[in-house]
Parts: structure tokens; sequence; C-alpha cells
């Protein structure tokens, strides 16, 4: 039996929800047994020793290292996001005390892995899990003329300080962001993001508030899509900015972790910062430039590939 211990991959829409949906989908198209549990459900469960416990790693700040590793199922922390990634003055010990307790650690990207293995100095079981990437199946618009951003609005997104950089500049008339994401995951932040708003009443003709919309409706966003902005600050993968490479749209990127790895590929432009990267957005919209497309191999997966990441269960033998 597999137990997953993660957020409802319905309750918000973000890149690690989508993902960890993707892996129940696969569990469940291979026929594995498999429960989605919360983190208070795990010490009302008698594991046995051919189980397995995945961990998100949401949680990992409420890992008790005596009473976890009493479990006897063979534990995994699936690794979306640490703290020490965005703070460098977490002390690490910590997070490497509680990632011993596992058994196996699983990464969502190339750079990730390479995280842990620095983080865990080599001395850790780690696989690499990255999520499926397609293009979308639709044809493409015969005008592509959005400008979208698609992002959960929390702090790491930086959509505060977009709308801010888009107070300073000045912007054509027509040139609209479409903005897609959960605004519900941090009120306190969407509110901030709506104040400034507020207080530039004439950036309502520039930012279009779509909020969360369907899979299906998405992918008919991306092939009418001219560019989609990515103003993140860090990211373990990069979904949105991975998909929106995939489908062809012009991608523009300012943040560390494994964009560096995805902007170099499709049609990808690296911004130094905001400002740069608002300047680039009004010159693709002016059609004063194009940027150049580069194949995109390396995001692209097959449905197949993506459930052939967890052949690793079968290989424990213990499935």
């Amino acid at each position: 039996m597999i137990y997953y211990a993660c957020p409802d991959p319905l309750a918000f829409v973000s890149g690690g929800n989508l993902l960890n949906a993707q892996i129940f989908r696969a569990f469940r198209e291979a026929g594995r047994a498999f429960a989605r549990i919360g983190w208070q459900d795990i010490p009302y469960i008698d594991f046995a020793p051919k189980d397995f416990l995945l961990v998100d790693s949401i949680w990992i700040n409420k890992i008790q290292i005596r009473d976890f590793s009493k479990i006897k199922a063979t534990k995994i922390f699936f690794t979306h996001l640490l703290p020490s990634m965005l703070d460098l003055g977490i002390k690490r010990i910590q997070e490497i005390e509680r990632l011993s307790c596992f058994d196996f650690l699983l990464a969502n990207s190339a750079f990730t892995r390479n995280w842990l293995d620095a983080l865990m100095s080599g001395k850790s079981r780690i696989k690499t899990v990255q999520p499926w990437i397609k293009k979308t199946g639709m044809q493409e618009s015969a005008v592509r003329d959005k400008f979208i951003l698609v992002a959960a609005w929390q702090p790491i997104k930086q959509i505060d300080l977009l709308f801010d950089t888009l107070t300073r500049v000045d912007l054509p008339k027509g040139f609209r962001i479409h903005c897609y994401g959960d605004r519900q995951v941090n009120p306190s932040y969407t509110f901030k993001c709506m104040q400034i708003l507020e207080k530039h009443p004439g950036l309502a003709e520039h930012i279009l508030l779509e909020g969360v919309v369907s899979a299906e409706h998405l992918a008919s966003v991306y092939v009418a899509g001219k560019c989609l902005i990515d103003s993140s600050r860090f990211e373990t993968y990069g979904m949105a900015l991975a998909e929106g490479l995939v489908n062809g749209l012009q991608v523009l990127a300012l943040g560390q972790g494994n964009v560096i790895h995805l902007i170099g590929q499709g049609r990808g432009k690296y911004c130094r910062d905001l400002e740069e990267l608002v300047q680039t957005a009004v010159l693709i919209f002016e059609d004063k430039l194009s940027l150049e497309e580069k194949p995109v191999q390396d995001i692209l997966t097959s449905w197949p590939a993506f459930v052939s990441q967890f052949s690793f269960l079968d290989q424990i033998g213990r499935i």
C-alpha cells in the first residue's frame, strides 16, 4: 500500500498540487493500491514493512524525528521546495536531520536533485520525478496576441512587484496582461496586490484578472498566447513556464532555481530584473522583438515516460 501524506491536490491550484495530481493518476492507472492522507492521519495508521509512506515537502517542519523513525514502512520524501532554498539563513542541520529519516528522497527536477545531493553530502538515495509536460494538442490560434501570467498569488511569485513596476513604465495602448491563477492561497498577499491596483486605477486598462480556469481553458489560452510573463523569483521546477515554452509562447523570466535550465529552451529569455522584463514585453507587444526558437526536447515528456519514473518502487521489491 502507498500512503501519500500531502495536501488535497484540488484544494488550490499550484505547480506542486498539479504534480501531485499527476502522481495519483499514475498510481491509479498502474493499478497500485494508494491513499492520500493528511499529516494528522499518520499516527493512527499501522504501517506494515511492505507499505510505502510518501511525505510532501510542505510538511517538513512537522516531522518529529524520534516518532517518525519508528514507522515501519519505506519512507519517501517528495521534494517540491525546501525552506532553505528560499532563506539561506535557515540552519540546514535541522533539514538534514529530518531528511535523514527517509529511505529515499524524490526530487521534482534535476536542479532539486543536485540541491539535495549537496545538502545531504551524497549520502541519500535520490530519485527524480519530473512533471508531465505536453503540448495542448489544440490547433494554434490564427492570431496569437495574448500576454499571460499563470501563477498562484503568493509572495515568491512577486506579482506585487510586477504591478509596481508596471506603474513606472509608459505602457502602450492595448497592452494587457491576462492573470490566471488562484488568488485565495495567501489572502494577505492578494490584498497587498489588490491595493496596488486600487492605488493606480490606470493599471485596470493593462491588468485583467482571470482567476482560476480549467485545464482545458488554460490550454486554449496557451495556443492563443503570444508571451508568457513569469515574475517568480525562484522555482524548483516551473510548470507554467515549461508549458508556455513547449506551446510556442515567447517566455520572459527572471527567477533562480530550475528557471535557468528551462529558459534556455523554446522561445525563452532570461531578464535581469522586472524593469527589463516589462520593457522586453512591450517590445514583443509592439512587434519590435521576436525571440528565437530553440528545441524543447528536455521539457517535453510522454505520459508513459512519466509513469515509468515510479518503476523504482517495483525494484525495491516491496509492492
